[in-house]
């Protein structure tokens, strides 16, 4: 596999996902932890942490499909897919920005807004 912009692009947004679903577990741990406790199913509607890790960590698995679904739009140089990806993550990355200024959201930011420039052949 040759290693460029439309390759290296899409392993960091599954790379940002794997990262998202670690990171939830590591940092969540006693939430999941009372959780599983508490026979884990239902167990998280009644308790804001929880609520928070359940989310925080559900948000890698979407991340890690568009970065799946971007590599296979790249094999084949389908930029338009990679533009829509791209797009998609943007505004979601624009939103998390927005809501929470000093989190690691911009790193998505930055990863889509390339996609996007590939997707326009800005980035090769």
């Amino acid at each position: 596999m040759e290693w460029n912009w439309k390759t290296m692009v899409p392993w960091g947004i599954t790379i940002l996902g794997i990262l998202h679903i670690g990171m939830g577990v590591f940092r969540f741990w006693q939430p999941f932890a009372a959780a599983l406790q508490d026979g884990f199913i239902g167990a998280f509607s009644t308790n804001d942490t929880r609520r928070v890790a359940a989310w925080f960590t559900l948000f890698g698995p979407p991340i890690i499909v568009c970065g799946h679904l971007a590599m296979r739009a790249a094999a084949v140089s389908d930029l338009e897919t990679l533009k829509i990806i791209g797009f998609y993550l943007s505004a979601t990355a624009l939103f998390g920005v927005a809501v929470f200024p000093y989190s690691p959201i911009w790193a998505l930011l930055i990863l889509s807004s390339a996609l996007v420039a590939i997707g326009y052949g800005r980035l090769a």
